[in-house]
This record gives C-alpha cells, sequence and structure tokens, in this order.
C-alpha cells in the first residue's frame, strides 16, 4: 500500500473515530471492522499496548499439539522470511499470542507494545489488527498501518490467516507476518497461504482419523433403548443405526447444540456422562468418547425417550420470529430482519423493532425455515435480508461485501455463496 493511500487512511480513521458513519476510501473489511471495534466492543482508540490475555479455561493434549503446529508453522515461515525485518508469531483461537520468531529487532519493538505471549490481540481486546481480524472473519487479512483502530499500532503493518477446524469450522489458531514503518514482504500472503494449508490438511486428516473411532465405538457400544448415534464435536451425527435415526428425525440441530453446549464440560471432566431432553420431547443419554490419547473426539448419544419431531421450528411461526428485548418477546414479520447472525454461539436478529436474541435455534434452522422467505445465507455466520440489499462492494481477488439499507457496515460474502447471492439478486452469477 503506498503512502499516500495510507496516509489518506490516517484522515478517515480520524474522521471515524470522531463520529463519521461512512467512509467511501476505507477498504469494507477494515470499515466493517472498525465498526465491530467502535460500535459493538467499545475499545478504546489510543489504545498503545495489547492488554493482558486471560487465562484460557481449559487446557488439555489436542490444545497442547495444537500449540506446537502453529509454533512449528511459525519458525518455517520465519525461516522464508530471513533477510526481512519481519516478526512471525504464533497465536491461539481467542488472540493470545504463542511465541514470535524472525527479525530480533522487529521482535523487541513489538513486545516493548505487548505483542508476545500472555497478551490478546483478538479484536474485541486490541481492536483491529491482522490477527483478531482474521480470528472474526477467518482466511487470510492484511491490516496497514493507519486501517489498525487503535492509535498506537499505526506504525505497524501485519498479516495473518486463521486456522479453522475441520469438525466445527471455529478459528483455533492463526499464524501472521509483521512489519514496522514499511511495506509487508511481498511473499507474505503467499508464505501464510502455504502453511496454513498445510496445517489445516493435518487437521483435516486427523478429524477424519477422529470420525472413523467414533465410527467404530459406536458399533461396539450396547445400544440404548431407542438405538444411538455418534456425534463429533462440532454437533455432527457420524454413525447412527436405523432405530436412532428415525427417533432424532428433525433433531440434528438441537444435537448440535447439546454437543457443543458439553464440549468444554466433558473436556475439562474426563469420562463425563449425562442426559438432556430435546426440543421433540426425546431424552436422550450422553456419554463424551476420548481417543486412545484421551483427546475427546465427540458423544455417543443413546435414545431413551424418541420423543415427537416437530415439523416445524418453535421461534419460527408463520414466517414471523420470536426473539427477546429486554424482558419483553417481539414477534417480527420476515420483510422487518435486515441480518441474523450468530456471535459467541448466540443468534442475534438484528430487525427493524430492534436487536432481538434468538435463544435455542441455529442459522441452519432458519435458513431452512424463512430461505424461501428472502432470508439468504452470505457466510458462515450470517443471513441477510435480500430486500434490503442496497449495494455489492467488490473485495480482494474477486471477493465480494454487501452493504445493506440503513447500515454503513459492509458484511463479507463467502467466495462459494458469491454466485448464489447474484444469482438471488437477479445478476449474472459469473
Amino acid at each position: 500500500m503506498a503512502f499516500e493511500a495510507t496516509a489518506a487512511t490516517g484522515d478517515a480513521w480520524e474522521r471515524f473515530v470522531a463520529g463519521e458513519p461512512t467512509l467511501p476510501g476505507v477498504r469494507p473489511e477494515v470499515l466493517r471492522s472498525w465498526h465491530r471495534c467502535r460500535d459493538r466492543y467499545g475499545v478504546d482508540p489510543t489504545l498503545t499496548h495489547a492488554p493482558t490475555a486471560t487465562e484460557p479455561g481449559w487446557q488439555g493434549p489436542e490444545q497442547g499439539v495444537l500449540a506446537a503446529e502453529l509454533g512449528a508453522a511459525a519458525a518455517a515461515i520465519a525461516a522464508r522470511a530471513v533477510g526481512s525485518s519481519a516478526a512471525i508469531s504464533a497465536a491461539d483461537g481467542e488472540g493470545r499470542v504463542l511465541a514470535g520468531w524472525g527479525h530480533q529487532d522487529t521482535l523487541e519493538r513489538a513486545r516493548a507494545q505487548n505483542f508476545g505471549p500472555a497478551f490478546a490481540w483478538s479484536e474485541p481486546m486490541a481492536g483491529t489488527s491482522a490477527i483478531g481480524t482474521a480470528l472474526a472473519t477467518g482466511g487470510i487479512t492484511e491490516v496497514h498501518r493507519f486501517e489498525h483502530w487503535c492509535s498506537g499500532f499505526h506504525p505497524w503493518s501485519c498479516a495473518a490467516v486463521a486456522i479453522s477446524d475441520p469438525t466445527t469450522a471455529e478459528p483455533v489458531g492463526s499464524l501472521s507476518v509483521t512489519v514496522f514503518k514499511q511495506p509487508l514482504p511481498d511473499a507474505a500472503r503467499g508464505w501464510l497461504e502455504d502453511s496454513a494449508a498445510e496445517l489445516e490438511s493435518r487437521l483435516r486428516r486427523r478429524a477424519a482419523s477422529a470420525s472413523s473411532e467414533l465410527v467404530t465405538t459406536h458399533r461396539v457400544r450396547p445400544r440404548g433403548r431407542f438405538g444411538s448415534a455418534a456425534i463429533d464435536v462440532g454437533g455432527r451425527i457420524v454413525a447412527a443405526d436405523e432405530a436412532a435415526r428415525l427417533a432424532l428425525a428433525g433433531s440434528q440441530d438441537n444435537l448440535r447444540r447439546l454437543a457443543r453446549a458439553i464440549v468444554d464440560r466433558a473436556r475439562s471432566e474426563h469420562g463425563w456422562t449425562g442426559a438432556a431432553e430435546l426440543d421433540s420431547g426425546g431424552v436422550v443419554e450422553l456419554e463424551a468418547i476420548y481417543s486412545a490419547q484421551r483427546e475427546l473426539i465427540g458423544v455417543l448419544a443413546s435414545v431413551a425417550e424418541p420423543g415427537e419431531p416437530s415439523p416445524r421450528a418453535e421461534g419460527l411461526h408463520g414466517g414471523r420470529i420470536a426473539g427477546e428485548l429486554g424482558d419483553r418477546i417481539l414477534l417480527v414479520e420476515t420483510h422487518e430482519v435486515r441480518l441474523v447472525e450468530i456471535l459467541d454461539r448466540v443468534i442475534w436478529v438484528d430487525s427493524d423493532q430492534g436487536r432481538l436474541r434468538l435463544r435455542g435455534r441455529s442459522l441452519e434452522e432458519i435458513e431452512r425455515a424463512l430461505g424461501s422467505r428472502g432470508l439468504l445465507r452470505v457466510n458462515r455466520r450470517t443471513l441477510v435480508n435480500l430486500a434490503r440489499v442496497r449495494e455489492l462492494l467488490p473485495g480482494f481477488k474477486g471477493g465480494l461485501w454487501v452493504l445493506l439499507a440503513d447500515s454503513s457496515e459492509p458484511i463479507e460474502v463467502s467466495r462459494r455463496r458469491v454466485p448464489v447471492l447474484r444469482e438471488a439478486l437477479g445478476l449474472d452469477p459469473a
């Protein structure tokens, strides 16, 4: 990025901090991050040092293995970056920096601003940065100089890639390249893409092995009265007998939520067992399943009572969405909805009546129930109301952002959803 463009971004940053709602000259992904930092997280734009990270709630063998693999990947990038002044880092899925490699002067300067172990670089903690924004959006992100939300980081430029768990689709770590008062190396993006592809390939092989173990466990364990199913840590049914399939028909979204809810507990409490009631009224007995390396790989759900699957999702009635606004329950028509998004595993509905919290539902359920009424998924976290789309903004390398009416905050469209969105809007899908 040229210095003139960076200086112009600095002027735009000052205007945005002062309260301007929209800035045409700022890259859409950066502007969206600024909106999150200012309007959702309340990050101090004058911050000069990253805050201390909270302790992770649980550390088990899989976290140790992943941290080692992230570190090895970062060290490999550092070997390719020899001759540049770049610092290379690895961070976990919450933005906690694990370690750094590379140019010593750059590392020392960065550590003086808490760019090191035990400090937090997620967007809610340190504002727009390559690490935090990559974790917030997935994929690879570049943040140049004044594009950082916090003024203390304006001398820096960085690029980062989020590493995602293939089972849960959640970010589990990141790799980054950082320089001080100079452009990023031309090869930085390629370094990150190569390392991320290699690491995620390894994670996919591990996930496939875990699925095989779950299938084997399901085959040899005793069945429940109405059958049983094996569910991975992302809530996907990987094996089930015919009785369980019949008993659990229509309950898979419910099982996903259950699986995700018990993951942390089952990891910290080895041998965890429990029971839960499904939305259908059915009851499942749950048993955490671990690999030979004592890593949690899923849950065995034995059906004790089958219940009655409902043909229509509760909370979605006749094209209306019932959600919480403070201590009230409001029902909004689909045409009143701007977007539906998931944040920290909570479904939020932005509507003309306010921002509603929707309990006990998933994006998949809402998409199935209301997709025919104009709600379209544009990325793994967001559904938008097609009738509210005001503008399409070009992104990096063929990417696309969508801007809704009455909003200055663009929404990123995942690459595989771009042709779907264009076709839904009556445009050429190509």
